[in-house]
Order: C-alpha cells, then sequence, then structure tokens
C-alpha cells in the first residue's frame, strides 16, 4: 500500500473486512457537474471500446483511500483487490508487444487476496475471441511476479 509499483492498473473492485466490510466499486463517478463533468466527458469520448483504464480509476488514485480502511492496531481479517490492465496499455508498460496478441486480448488481471495472515496473486487474462495461443498470459505472468520481485514480495507460484 505504499509502493507505486502497481499504480498504473486499474481497479475494478476492492474489499476490506474488518469490524466491517469496506466495498469500493472502482468504476469512476460519471454523475458529475461543471469542469469535472467535462473532463471526464473528454477522457471518455477519447477511449476506445470503452477502455476500463478510463472507466475505472487507478491504483493511484485509489491507494491511499484503501490504506485508511486497513490503516490501525489490527490487521484487517481479510481483503481482494481486482486490478485490470487493457492489453495495449500491458503491452506499453513492460514494453512487450506480444502481451496485445493482435487484439485476442481485452486485458489482464491481477487478484490481490489477504486471508488468514497470508497473500495471494492471482494472475487472469480476458480473451475477447478463442486462442490458442497461450503465449501471452505466460508473459504476463513473468512480468508480474518480475515486479513482486522488484518490490521484495517472496512469491511461490502454484501450478
Amino acid at each position: 500500500f505504499l509502493e507505486t509499483a502497481f499504480d498504473w492498473l486499474a481497479v475494478t473492485e476492492a474489499v476490506f473486512v474488518s469490524s466491517v466490510t469496506y466495498t469500493v466499486d472502482g468504476r469512476k463517478n460519471t454523475d458529475l457537474s461543471g469542469e469535472e463533468k467535462d473532463a471526464v466527458e473528454e477522457v471518455v469520448s477519447r477511449a476506445k471500446d470503452g477502455d476500463p483504464q478510463v472507466r475505472y480509476a487507478l491504483w493511484e488514485e485509489l491507494r491511499p483511500v484503501c490504506f485508511g480502511m486497513i490503516r490501525g492496531k489490527t490487521a484487517p481479517a481479510s481483503f481482494r483487490i481486482v486490478f485490470f490492465a487493457d492489453a495495449g496499455k500491458a503491452a506499453a508498460v513492460f514494453s512487450d508487444p506480444d502481451l496485445d496478441a493482435g487484439g485476442d486480448i481485452s486485458g489482464y488481471l491481477l487478484v490481490v487476496s489477504y486471508r488468514q495472515g497470508g497473500l495471494t496473486a492471482t494472475t487472469g487474462t480476458s480473451y475477447r475471441r478463442f486462442s490458442m495461443d497461450r503465449n501471452p498470459e505466460k508473459r504476463w505472468d513473468a512480468h508480474i511476479f518480475e515486479k513482486l520481485d522488484k518490490q521484495g514480495i517472496r512469491w511461490t507460484a502454484l501450478l
């Protein structure tokens, strides 16, 4: 919650369970007025195919809010954060054109869960159409594992 490594990812949902349950819907509120509404409409109009990176808030924006929900003397009972990166954005961030997969993939998921003192990260791939090529999802996994390594987060792959 203090590091910026995943700030570029959109947050589709976050749930924090402590003495109460907090649920964060990552969708940006487009029911605004004035300058805020104009700014949101401009960004949305430039988005292609309803790009989730535009419709959902970035982790950079939600990280301080979410950290505030779990900060305290005791750890939360559990939490789950669902991150999303569209294929083009992932390809650009990791300088890896294979992640774009010629339009076959709409995006990639990273689900981070904490429960019973353990942290779990699960990756996923959202396909636009069926493909036998599993190389992009393997590359996504490799990039995420590399990011975890760079952050000093120990991990074990479960197959």
